[in-house]
This record gives C-alpha cells, sequence and structure tokens, in this order.
C-alpha cells in the first residue's frame, strides 16, 4: 500500500505567517508518524515537504519525498494524491482546510485515513461540538459564539476567546479587564469567527483515542504543559501517557464522545480540563495531535499500526493493558 503522508504546515501551509511552536508540533508528528509507517512492511511513502525547509533528520530512506515549491501545498496535495492508494493528511480545521483535504481525497478515489469530512464540520468547530456534547449529557466547558466586537463583554471574567476552528494555542487570548476586552474588539477582523468561553482553573488533560463506528478505544491520557504568555497560552510540553484510567472516567467519556460523532474515524484526540466538578471537554481534535509523538515511546506499540489495522479489517485495537510510562515531551 503506497500511503501518502500530507502534514500541511511543514508543505508550506501558512508558511509566511505560521509561528514557530506550531511548525515544531508539525515537523514532529510527521517524524513520528513516518517513524511508526516505516515499521509496517507493507507500507510504502510518499511525503510532501516545503522546499524551503530543512529534511527531516534520521534515516530516512525508502521515502519518496515530493517537494513542495510555491506557496500553495494543497494544490500540490491534488496533484500527487493520483500516486497513491490511501492519504494520511494531518492539518488544522481552521478555514477549512482539513475537511478540503478529505474531500479531495475521497472525490479522487483514494483511501482516507482520517474523518470524513462532514464529521470534521461538526467536531472540529467549537461552539458545534459543545452544542451536540452538552445535548448528549455530555460535561464540556460552555461555549459563546461570537459573530463581531460589541461594548459589553459576552461573559464575566475572566474569560477566554477562541477562533471557532482555531488549532493548538493559536489565536488564543484571555480577558482580564475591560481594557483587554476592548483592545479585542478594536483589533477584531470582520468575519472571524470566535467564541467565549469561561477560564476554567483545574488540570489540562488531553486524550488520544481511535474511534470507528460510533465506538472509541482510549489508549493513552496525557497531560498538558500550558503556560500563560502575555494575554494568550502556549503548549510547552506534555507528558504522554502520564496517568491511568484506573476510575474509568476517560473510557467512558470516549465512549460518549464516539457516540456522539458516530463519523468520526482513526486517531482523535480530545482536550479537557479537570477540575473540582470533574472532567470538562474543552474541545475535539479530529486529527493527529502532538501527543501522538510520545505514543509509541510511552504504550511500547505501534500506534500507526492499530490505524491500519482498522483501515484494514475495520476492527478497532483493544484498549491496551500495558505500557511502559510516561513520556516527557518538550516543546
Amino acid at each position: 500500500m503506497k500511503i501518502l503522508i500530507y502534514e500541511h504546515l511543514t508543505a508550506g501551509g501558512d508558511l509566511k505567517s505560521l509561528s514557530p511552536s506550531l511548525l515544531k508540533e508539525g515537523n514532529e508528528m510527521i517524524k513520528a508518524l513516518i517513524r511508526d509507517l516505516r515499521e509496517i512492511r507493507t507500507v510504502e511513502l510518499l511525503v510532501l515537504r516545503h522546499e524551503t525547509l530543512p529534511p527531516l533528520q534520521g534515516d530516512q530512506g525508502g521515502i519518496q519525498w515530493l517537494p513542495v515549491k510555491g506557496s500553495h501545498p494543497v494544490e500540490e496535495l491534488e496533484k500527487a494524491i493520483q500516486h497513491a492508494d490511501a492519504v494520511w493528511p494531518i492539518a488544522p480545521e481552521s478555514h477549512g482546510v482539513l475537511e478540503k483535504i478529505c474531500e479531495m481525497v475521497v472525490q479522487q478515489g483514494k483511501q482516507l485515513i482520517a474523518s470524513p469530512a462532514l464529521w470534521i464540520q461538526r467536531s472540529g468547530g467549537k461552539y458545534a461540538a459543545f452544542s451536540r456534547l452538552s445535548k448528549n449529557g455530555i460535561a464540556c466547558v460552555a461555549s459563546y459564539p461570537l459573530k463581531g466586537p460589541s461594548a459589553t463583554p459576552p461573559l464575566p471574567m475572566p474569560f477566554v476567546i477562541k477562533p471557532e476552528d482555531g488549532a493548538g494555542c493559536e489565536g488564543i487570548q484571555l480577558i482580564q479587564t475591560l481594557k483587554d476586552w476592548q483592545l479585542l474588539c478594536s483589533n477584531w477582523c470582520l468575519g472571524q469567527e470566535k467564541v467565549a468561553q469561561p477560564f476554567v482553573c483545574g488540570r489540562f488533560l488531553s486524550l488520544s483515542a481511535i474511534f470507528a463506528g460510533g465506538q472509541g478505544v482510549l489508549i493513552s491520557c496525557n497531560l498538558q504543559e500550558v503556560d500563560q504568555v502575555n494575554k494568550g497560552f502556549r503548549l510547552k510540553g506534555l507528558e504522554v501517557n502520564a496517568k491511568a484510567d484506573t476510575d474509568g472516567r476517560c473510557a467512558a467519556l470516549v465512549q460518549g464522545i464516539a457516540a456522539t460523532f458516530p463519523g468520526l474515524w482513526g486517531y482523535i484526540g480530545i482536550d479537557l480540563v479537570e477540575h473540582q466538578e470533574g472532567l470538562l471537554v474543552l474541545e475535539i481534535n479530529p486529527r493527529l495531535t502532538t501527543a501522538y509523538v510520545g505514543l509509541h515511546q510511552a504504550l511500547g506499540h505501534n500506534p500507526a499500526l492499530w490505524i491500519i489495522d482498522l483501515l484494514k479489517t475495520g476492527h478497532l485495537p483493544a484498549a491496551p493493558t500495558d505500557s511502559i510510562g510516561p513520556y516527557h515531551l518538550a516543546l
């Protein structure tokens, strides 16, 4: 099977305006995925990468590199798809990029190693996800849609403003004073959809899971190390496989989210905050997340092999019952 790997940021997507932290996360994810897929003997790899970026370190033999020369990597992807049997995209939900790519793969009749575009749309937007999850009784951090600036803050302070379809910590702003809100409003770009969420104190966690057919398997519970930088936030590291799900709460949450979004498929990341009232869902990431980088080392299992087996057989893996232990990932 020829698999084309497309990581949007390292292929040149938004390269001029891209933050170094997001580019580093993209580099680490594609390196980890290449490493894991190369262990599967039946797989051949094609990888798109922008020509201005340095080659990835390490042994990359047996890979067909497809250089992207311009500023339109999705167009290069469209041409490259015809040479592959399947496509594994890693891209942000922002501006519908991931949806567009997944639609493109399906239209060309290739196997998509990701969720269908419709379910990315339904789960990737923060307010859209909150609406569905809360209707199904799943505890979430409340999200309030904002269409534009207003004189009155939408929530009691402190609260957080996020892009409706943003990825990572990009574009997140903490509003602590009326002046913060007024400054945000003065710089608001018309047409930008944002959400407001109350700022909830607690431990920031993420779950790594595999979904298919309305079912989900928890494979790792990770601790996020988040720094507050000025009025925003930065993910500075992760403790992958940081805690065991001894009470089954995380596994039950994964099952509930899978049932709420029955079309989600493959690797799914779920961001949470844990505080005195329990676990609250912050957002769903229908794609590989940065935690993937440390999964193989932390679990002692190849997560890409589980996904390829799911693609071939339609069967979810069993939840891992053994692991090596926590793996610290600095960013």
